[in-house]
């Protein structure tokens, strides 16, 4: 498929989805189709562009956070839907969190640190002007709720659920990634343990748990078929 047909299709999903949240018919979305690109990323390869917000069309991406000695820790992993915005920040951050969202009660503040999008696999995306989106929602109430409302929730919303998930225990939160419909198959082990926040020789530990689990599970199930019902 061509990058412009590819394009053309991202763009024509991504409106239906917009203007049916929106309620409605956005304004100007020519002009907002007119900014937006369509990026095609090799595997490891740094993903975001300054100023843009990234629809992930195919592939699995990470997004990374790093210490002041450049130590990465993997804070969520991405796939075929996920927004990311990991180099813009909207320009209420400073006073305000997204609206409709749980960090209105945790502190009134914009709490997403600055990340880094990483390609896991070839990825492919869309991406947008975080800017030009901006100025929409403030000439367009339409525009307004698909820009404030349903972008950055989004973002802070995977956020909250980043911080959350940490009181569940390293073994659950892997049952749980590894469970998604599409889970990162392309991740490291070390990459893992860091999204887990363990050592790699406590992600060994869970790793050969879950394989006497299955092992034991499998030799279960012709003992349970051979049982009198």
């Amino acid at each position: 498929m061509g990058r412009q047909v590819a394009r053309a299709l991202a763009l024509t999903g991504l409106r239906a989805v917009a203007e049916r949240f929106a309620g409605g018919r956005l304004p100007e979305w020519d002009a907002f189709a007119e900014r937006a690109a369509l990026w095609r990323y090799d595997p490891r390869q740094r993903m975001e562009e300054p100023g843009q917000v990234a629809l992930i069309l195919r592939g699995q991406a990470k997004l990374v956070t790093r210490d002041a000695d450049g130590a990465e820790t993997v804070e969520q992993f991405l796939g075929r839907g996920d927004l990311a915005a990991s180099r813009v920040r909207p320009k209420w951050a400073d006073a305000s969190a997204p609206p409709f969202t749980i960090s209105r009660w945790y502190g009134r503040r914009w709490s997403v640190p600055d990340m880094e999008l990483h390609s896991l696999t070839r990825c492919v995306a869309l991406q947008f002007d975080a800017d030009f989106a901006a100025e929409l929602s403030e000439r367009h109430s339409g525009w307004a709720r698909v820009y404030s409302a349903f972008v950055w929730s989004y973002v802070d919303i995977m956020w909250v659920l980043v911080k959350d998930a940490r009181v569940k225990t390293a073994a659950e939160r892997y049952a749980e990634l590894m469970g998604r419909p599409s889970p990162p198959t392309a991740a490291t082990q070390g990459e893992i343990a860091s999204y887990l926040c363990i050592s790699r020789q406590a992600f060994n530990r869970i790793l050969a748990a879950s394989s006497g689990s299955s092992q034991a599970e499998a030799a279960e199930r012709p003992r349970a078929a051979r049982e009198p019902s």
